[in-house]
C-alpha cells in the first residue's frame, strides 16, 4: 500500500518540541505491523484511523491517518502524529 504525506508538515513535526518525530520515521508503524500495539477507527468524518506504535528513531507515537484515492488507487495519507499519551497507553493495556 502507498503511503503519502505533506513533507512540509512532517519537517514541523520533527522540530516540534511535543512530538519530535517525523511521518519518515512513524511509517513504520504501517509498514511493519510487529511496530504497532494498537489502532482502531478514531472518527468517522472525515473517517481517520489511528495506529499507536514504535517509530524508527525510538518513540512511542500515535499516528492518524486517512485512506484516500488518486488516479493510481487507494493510499494511506498520514494527517497528523504526537507523542503516545499515558492515558492512550492506558487503554490500550486494558483492551
Amino acid at each position: 500500500m502507498r503511503i503519502k504525506w505533506d513533507f512540509k508538515k512532517s519537517n514541523w513535526l520533527k522540530n516540534h518540541p511535543k512530538r519530535k518525530t517525523s511521518f519518515e520515521e512513524a511509517k513504520v508503524i504501517l509498514e511493519n505491523p510487529s511496530k504497532e500495539i494498537g489502532g482502531e477507527l478514531k472518527s468517522l468524518d472525515p473517517e481517520q484511523h489511528y495506529s499507536v506504535g514504535l517509530a524508527s528513531n525510538g518513540i512511542m507515537v500515535t499516528l492518524i491517518y486517512e485512506f484516500r484515492c488518486d488516479k493510481d488507487g487507494i493510499y494511506i495519507c498520514l494527517v497528523t502524529l504526537w507523542k503516545t499519551t499515558k492515558e492512550e497507553m492506558r487503554r490500550l493495556s486494558n483492551v
